[in-house]
């Protein structure tokens, strides 16, 4: 195999360990991309093939030789490569490829240390000690974060949290625009009105549409659809976005309720929805819940614990059920329709129900008083 620069990443790596048991023809495709693993592959397997005067077959079974599932396959590993080594150029401090390991470290340690060190200087005092003041008495601060500072603002809404400072969070005002091989949501530009008629209903036809998606006034339709950026305009299909469901002026994603709740020790699987409440516009949040305990052991407490860490305070469900199982359709999917259609009415449905009532840090059971008392607007949620 001829001597090229070796690359210590995954697509580079495999290619070179593959390389002895390929065959001729498929060595000539391990050469070619080694020799141009810092460009895109934006071809047709059947344009690669006449480029590199192999057939498409030679091309497949090269594919499963080295460890992809096929051309498409091989294509994103590499728009994968690619992206890391551009954004290890980002990195700023000029490391040479002949630096040992102690030497990366310590130029990294030095640049991170300068920054620190010019940051202080910029420091205005007096301009933090008055944004600490104002922080202090105010009422309630609230914090916003777009695109890549929606991790910071997360981190700044736990630590103002544990502060006693009462706080509300609004992350990502507009979208993100994904990368080669990431997954993100398929939208569909309505800059031409003729793109989507839309619904008979006026509501169903709104509840598609996504305004300020990327800029002021813009209009996008949502397809509900979870798609993987294959580059080469080509797309790969990856799930089906779960309900959303509004309260308090926020669209609320059942798909990101739900991934908190499952990552609770106590809960073995689980579906949220939202539920009309009596006197309150939009659907509070409510969860299906099958537990791995007893409720006589299951941590309450340490689960409002764990929801208001992982959730803002509009998408924390106010209604917990539990079952010991939860219908499901021919597609293996929860049966979300008659779990709305039923929500906490303790009067026709004998399984446990709890409620994280206002003020409240436990979810408590549901009891007759309690769910006449919501019914007659008692509580303001």
């Amino acid at each position: 195999m001829e001597n090229y620069l070796q690359n210590d990443d995954d697509f580079i790596v495999r290619l070179q360990t593959s390389y002895a048991s390929l065959r001729k023809s498929e060595r000539k495709i391990a050469d070619y991309l080694q020799k141009n693993a810092n460009q895109r592959l934006d071809v047709s397997i059947t344009e690669f093939a006449k480029q590199i005067k192999v057939s498409e077959a030679t091309i497949s079974r090269f594919c499963r030789a080295v460890g992809f599932d096929g051309f498409q396959d091989l294509k994103l590993s590499l728009a994968e490569s690619l992206r890391g080594a551009e954004e290890f150029k980002n990195i700023p401090v000029n490391i040479d490829a002949s630096d040992s390991l102690a030497e990366v470290g310590k130029k990294l340690a030095d640049a991170l240390t300068g920054m620190l060190v010019e940051t202080q200087r910029s420091l205005d005092i007096n301009q933090i000690n008055a944004a600490v003041d104002a922080i202090v008495e105010a009422r309630q601060v609230m914090l916003y974060g777009i695109g890549g500072a929606a991790a910071v603002l997360k981190a700044a809404n736990h630590l103002f949290v544990k502060a006693g400072i009462q706080c509300a969070r609004y992350e990502d005002g507009y979208m993100q625009r994904i990368k080669p091989g990431k997954v993100g949501l398929l939208l569909f530009d309505l800059t031409d009105p003729n793109v989507f008629i839309g619904y008979t209903s006026k509501d169903a036809t709104e509840k598609k549409i996504f305004r300020d998606v990327f800029k002021k006034g813009d209009k996008w339709f949502n397809s509900g659809d979870l798609m993987r950026d294959m580059g080469n305009n080509h797309a790969q299909f990856i799930d089906r976005l779960g309900d959303t469901f509004r309260w308090k002026s926020h669209n609320i994603s059942t798909t990101e309720v739900d991934e908190v709740l499952n990552t609770f020790e106590d809960i073995k699987i689980s579906s949220s929805y939202g539920v009309s409440v009596p006197g309150n516009y939009g659907r509070a949040g409510m969860a299906t819940i099958i537990p791995r305990t007893s409720l006589d052991f299951f941590n309450f407490k340490g689960i409002t614990e764990h929801l208001k860490r992982n959730l803002a305070p509009y998408a924390i469900p106010i209604f917990l059920r539990f079952k010991t199982s939860i219908d499901t359709t021919s597609t293996i999917k929860f049966k979300k329709n008659l779990l709305k259609k039923e929500g906490f009415n303790i009067e026709k449905y004998q399984d446990p129900f709890y409620v994280l009532l206002p003020g409240e840090n436990e979810y408590l059971p549901l009891t007759k008083k309690i769910y006449e008392q919501i019914q007659n607007n008692h509580y303001k949620f």
